[in-house]
Formats: C-alpha cells, sequence, structure tokens
C-alpha cells in the first residue's frame, strides 16, 4: 500500500485535514490485516475447548499451537466442586485425628466415643461422605477431559495430574478404611493384604511393610494412620498446588463468580445431606477369630471385587488383580503421546469417548452385581450391607462377648471391657428391631431360619403383645447394663453393670426355649410337697371328666409351634415344655412363671417328640438304634397316657413315666448330663 503524503505547498488546515485522512487509513488498514489474519489462523479443535495464543510452533513439520487450561464452564465447575470437597475432608478429618488412638487396643474406643456424640458422628459422616463425593468428582473430572480430548500434547501435565488426583485419593480410602477396626475393616483389609502378597515380586514384601508383624495390631494400625494422615497430604498438597494454578486458569472461562460459588454450596449440601441420610458405619469390633461373611470393600471397588470372584483362581486371577489395573494405568498415562492438539481433526475423539462409556457402563453392571447377589443371598436373608441376621447368629455373637467378659461374679473383667460392652449394646439394638408382625408366606418360605419375630409370635401367627412387651422390657434392661458398663469407670461399677447384663440374659433364657447357661452359679429349682388337709365336711360330687388335667375344650384352635430344625434347639424345647408344665402342677417352682397354657405347652411338647424316630442318623455313633427306638416308642405312650391325666398324683405319676423314657434315651450317651429326676432333687 502506497501512503499519501499530504502537499507540503497546502494551507495548514488542508494539511491537516490530509494528515488525519492519511492516519484513518493506516488504521483501517491495520483493522483488515488483523481480520484477515484470524480468518487465516487454523481452528482449535472441536474436541478441546482450548486457550490458544497467537504464536505458533513447528514441531516436526505441524503447526502446534501453545495450549493453556481448558478455560470451559465446565472444567470451571468441576474443579470448583473438587476443591470444595477437598477443604470439607480435610477439615472433617483434622477434628477426627485429635481424638484418634492410632493403636489396636484403643483404636475402635475412640472411634467409637467419637461415633457416640453428636458432633464426633456429624464429623465421622462429613469424613465419609466427602471422601465418596471425592471419588465420584476425581472421576468425572477425567471423564470430562478425555471427552474434550485435553489428554493431548501440550496439555499432558494437566492430564497426568487429574490421574494423580484419582490415585491420591483411592489411596486415601484404602488407607482410611483400616483405622475404625471394626469387623469390616479388620477382616476387609486382611484380604486386601492377602490380595497384595499374591503380587509378584514385590508383593510379599509391600505386604509384610504394611502389616508390621505376623497379623493386623498395633503396628499395622499405626503404619496406615501415618499414611493417611502424613504421607498422603503431604503429597496432596504438593498436588494441590498445581491443581489450584489449573483451577485458577479454569476459572477465566465465561462462568461468573456467582456460578462458582452456587456450585460450591451444592457440593456441601450435597455431602452434609448423603451424611445425615447415610451416617459412617460403624459395626462391632473387629476381631480376626470370629466368622465374618459380610466384609465388603468400599462402593467404587466393586467391580474389581466382582470380577475376582468370577475368575478362577491362579493366573486368571493374578491376571485380574495385577495386569489389567497396571494395564489400564499405562494406557492412560500414554495417552499424550498418541495424539498432539493440532490443525487437523482429532484422530481420536469418537473412538476415546466410546472406549470411555462402555468402560463406565462395564464398571456399574459390576459394581451393581453383587449387590444384587447379597440382597439373595442366604435362602433371602441378606449378605454384606443387606445381612438380615436371625435370632440364633445374634444370641451366638452375645455369647462370645459375655464369655470374653467372664461368668463368675467373682471374677475380674477384661481390660477391653468396653469394647465388648459397645457390641453389646448395639447387639442390643439390633435385637429390638425385628419386632414386628412376619407375613405368612415369609414364615413358611423359611422355616429352618427362623427369624427373631417368630420367638414373640402365638402358633396363629399374630404378634403377642404379652411377649413383645417382655423381650422388650429384657432388651432394654441389657441394653442400660451395657451402657454403664461402657461408662464406667470403677471395677465396682464395671461388676454391677456385668451383673445387670447377666440378668436380662438369664430372664430372656428362663422365659423362651433356650437353656444354654449364661451363668455358672445354678438357679435352684426347688420341688414343692403339697400337704392338703382334709376336712370333714363332705364334698360335692364332681364329674370325672371334671377332674382332669387338660381341658379338652381348650384344645379347639390352639396349634402346636413350629418344630425347630436343629435337634439341639428342639431338645430344649422338649425340656422347657415339661417343665412348664410341673409349673402347672405346682409340683415345681421357678423365678419366672410359664409362659404357655398346660394345653399349649403339651401341644409343643407333642409336636417336638414326632420327628424324634426320623434324626437317628445324627447319633449313630453314640446311641445304638434299639435303645433309641424303644425310648421313642415309651415316649409316645407316656405322652399319650399323660393327655388322660387326671389332677394330683395321677398327673405325677404319668409325667414321671414320662421322664422315665427321656433318661433312658439320655443314659445311653455319656455326653448328655440332663436327667428328668434331677428336677425333683
Amino acid at each position: 500500500m502506497v501512503e499519501t503524503l499530504p502537499d507540503p505547498s497546502a494551507s495548514d488546515p488542508e494539511r491537516i485535514k490530509q494528515e488525519l485522512m492519511a492516519e484513518a487509513e493506516r488504521e483501517l488498514a491495520r483493522r483488515a490485516a488483523e481480520e484477515s489474519r484470524k480468518k487465516s489462523r487454523p481452528p482449535a479443535d472441536s474436541d478441546a475447548e482450548t486457550v490458544l495464543s497467537g504464536e505458533t510452533l513447528r514441531v516436526g513439520g505441524t503447526s502446534v499451537y501453545r495450549v493453556m487450561h481448558p478455560a470451559s464452564p465446565v472444567s470451571a465447575m468441576v474443579a470448583s466442586a473438587l476443591l470444595a470437597a477437598l477443604a470439607m475432608v480435610a477439615g472433617s478429618g483434622i477434628g477426627l485425628a485429635l481424638g484418634f488412638a492410632p493403636t489396636a487396643e484403643d483404636a475402635y474406643s475412640s472411634v467409637g466415643a467419637m461415633h457416640d456424640s453428636a458432633a464426633g458422628a456429624a464429623l465421622r459422616s462429613i469424613h465419609y461422605q466427602g471422601a465418596n463425593v471425592l471419588v465420584y468428582l476425581s472421576v468425572v473430572y477425567v471423564m470430562h477431559l478425555i471427552w474434550s480430548g485435553f489428554f493431548r500434547r501440550p496439555g499432558h501435565w494437566i492430564w497426568w495430574r487429574a490421574l494423580a488426583l484419582c490415585l491420591l485419593v483411592l489411596l486415601f480410602g484404602a488407607t482410611g478404611q483400616l483405622l475404625p477396626m471394626d469387623q469390616n475393616a479388620v477382616h476387609g483389609t486382611h484380604i486386601r493384604l492377602g490380595y497384595l502378597a499374591e503380587v509378584p515380586v514385590a508383593g510379599e514384601a509391600l505386604r509384610s511393610a504394611l502389616l508390621g508383624g505376623d497379623e493386623i495390631g498395633t503396628a499395622t494400625v499405626a503404619r496406615f494412620y501415618a499414611l493417611h494422615a502424613i504421607v498422603l497430604p503431604a503429597l496432596g498438597l504438593v498436588l494441590l498446588r498445581r491443581f489450584w494454578r489449573d483451577a485458577r486458569q479454569a476459572q477465566a472461562s465465561r462462568a461468573s463468580l456467582l456460578a462458582h460459588g452456587l456450585v460450591i454450596g451444592l457440593t456441601v449440601l450435597l455431602v452434609l445431606f448423603l451424611g445425615s441420610v447415610s451416617p459412617a458405619p460403624l459395626g462391632l469390633s473387629g476381631d480376626l477369630g470370629e466368622p465374618f461373611e459380610d466384609a465388603r470393600p468400599e462402593w467404587y471397588a466393586l467391580p474389581l471385587y466382582q470380577l475376582l470372584k468370577w475368575l478362577p483362581a491362579g493366573v486368571m486371577q493374578l491376571l485380574g488383580l495385577v495386569v489389567l489395573p497396571l494395564g489400564a494405568a499405562a494406557f492412560l498415562m500414554v495417552l499424550p503421546w498418541l495424539e498432539r492438539v493440532s490443525a487437523e481433526p482429532a484422530r481420536l475423539r469418537w473412538p476415546l469417548r466410546l472406549l470411555s462409556v462402555a468402560v463406565l457402563a462395564l464398571c456399574v453392571g459390576l459394581g451393581v452385581w453383587p449387590l444384587i447377589e447379597d440382597v439373595r443371598a442366604n435362602e433371602g436373608q441378606g449378605a454384606g450391607l443387606f445381612a438380615r441376621h436371625d435370632v440364633e447368629h445374634l444370641m451366638e455373637a452375645l455369647k462370645r462377648r459375655n464369655d470374653a467378659l467372664g461368668h463368675s461374679r467373682h471374677e475380674g473383667l477384661p481390660d477391653d471391657a468396653h469394647r465388648h460392652a459397645r457390641d453389646i449394646w448395639q447387639l442390643a439394638q439390633q435385637l429390638r428391631e425385628p419386632l414386628r408382625r412376619v407375613p405368612a408366606d415369609e414364615r413358611a418360605k423359611y422355616p429352618e431360619r427362623p427369624i427373631l419375630v417368630d420367638y414373640n409370635l402365638q402358633p396363629d401367627g399374630r404378634l403377642d403383645d404379652v411377649r413383645a412387651r417382655r423381650w422388650r422390657e429384657w432388651v432394654d434392661a441389657m441394653e442400660a447394663g451395657a451402657r454403664r458398663l461402657y461408662a464406667a469407670n470403677s471395677d465396682a461399677d464395671q461388676r454391677k453393670a456385668r451383673e445387670e447384663i447377666r440378668k436380662a440374659c438369664v430372664n430372656c433364657h428362663d422365659s423362651y426355649d433356650v437353656n444354654d447357661p449364661v451363668n455358672p452359679e445354678p438357679r435352684r429349682v426347688v420341688f414343692v410337697t403339697r400337704t392338703v388337709e382334709v376336712k370333714p365336711e363332705i364334698k360335692p360330687e364332681v364329674k370325672p371328666e371334671a377332674l382332669l388335667f387338660f381341658d379338652e375344650a381348650k384344645f379347639k384352635g390352639l396349634k402346636a409351634a413350629e418344630v425347630p430344625g436343629k435337634t439341639s434347639t428342639l431338645m430344649k424345647r422338649m425340656k422347657t415344655c415339661c417343665v412348664e408344665l410341673l409349673q402347672h402342677a405346682e409340683l415345681l417352682k421357678a423365678d419366672k412363671p410359664p409362659t404357655r397354657s398346660i394345653e399349649q405347652a403339651f401341644l409343643d411338647l407333642q409336636a417336638c417328640s414326632a420327628p424324634l424316630p426320623v434324626i437317628h442318623d445324627q447319633f449313630k455313633k453314640t446311641f445304638p438304634y434299639p435303645g433309641w427306638k424303644q425310648a421313642c416308642d415309651d415316649t409316645d405312650l407316656a405322652l399319650r397316657e399323660l393327655l388322660k391325666a387326671r389332677r394330683g398324683d395321677d398327673f405325677k405319676a404319668r409325667i414321671l413315666k414320662l421322664g422315665r423314657a427321656c433318661d433312658t434315651c439320655h443314659e445311653l450317651n455319656e455326653e448328655v448330663d440332663f436327667r428328668f429326676s434331677d428336677l425333683f432333687k
């Protein structure tokens, strides 16, 4: 362009006008050149929302533009949500660390103390659900970078920092799961360390370094706590510094400050809502010596858990445990070398999008599958998070805790009595929950696995209000004793609280068909000899049927209770029915009144004796068949004669005949120490 110069011979006004026109032409030319340069610039990739400078680099003959952070509203919003979740997890973690005792003996108690307080429970729930939200947001952030194509160079450092954030969050979860030291934490960590030992070359060394001994103990808790509270947070601070820089660049997008504040507020509300709806769980105290089949990993590890269940042990399981995760991590790491940001259309945009969606769908399917299996496990009783334990399971757990506390009132309590007290407290709360009416189809479907409510139902399936009220009273008494033992400081208070727990257990066992010893000091059953004074006056004539011990009219409408499937429980019920019949006849005096009527006790006794001839196969080695069959025949005959018994000595003679039939069978096996005749001593 030839620039027009002003005419020097022109007058001043004319010359000034020419200068202004020349300046305007230069400005218009500059703007036209700028617009032309913008139009000729190669556009940014449609799948990589990048901020491109005007400078280009020549790399291998390809024009590559300098790339900063993807300045998109999605990146900015996810970064703000991640920082908010990180702040909540870090803040609640500091509060929990102030009250945590990193030893195997006190870790569970310290977490339990925090769990029982309102502030501690809130901190645990925020920390627990904040970590879950953090895992979710980390995955969303990585998926967004894949979807937008920002894994490519020269944006690879942002991509690698996102992968490092995901790895760090998973390590936080793996090291933090052991710290509560409950059953799921101890057994789950034991299983994971076993898998770690199977890794070739360095697996056993890593397991020994983390375990710090032959089994999970104080050294293990201390090392996991150091990793969770010191090492990983230090690495997180280094990563957070770079991530904060990336987030500030992302906030240069079109998103307003109000939008960022709204996202942060929604993240905080989400964590608080999840914490209130699903608080941080705390099960029974961890003990590897106690079987625990309900150990499950965290929700984000369920896909790998299900995959390992399907793969056969050996090489295939090793491939799924080591090769598959490491291969996926290596593939994600080398993605920046597969493609660059350039003027050419992205080659891997749609293949990676489809692959990421397929992998996500596969992980969701593998994660949901074990949940469905747990719901249907154990004939509908459930497992894992959905386990509904019956009364036998809960009572076995109670028995182990009571045995650990000691039986005799002269025996001292163990040092970890407070831990067992808290377990009894939790078990008492579980025992109270199933007091409800069970549908008839559910009772018929699982006859061999009685639900707790079966112990509080009448034979027709209706809820027995009297039994339910007594049950609640005993459970409340046991829970109150456990609370006192948990808070007791002196030895005298601990002994007193233990006696309260023992008394509640004894009262319950006396009223139900349970005769397991709770207290080694036997309860006395006194035989009462009644002396009837004969009066000289003439008694009115009484019809013979009025002297019968059993009222035939009262049998109408009654139905025998369901016969237990377990032989030992069946024998205990027969014994209880006999004792209650003796109580009704005023031949025995016990601490608690009978819970059955006379006719109901006889029906239950008769129903329990019916399957005796067919269960001999369980006792072939200890009971000879001829003696067993003879005892069963004598029992059946004695029951039929007992039904016709009259009040007084006739009933006593007939029930003693029934007792002799029982003792004849018991004498065939030295391991059976109960004798019917002992009731009258």
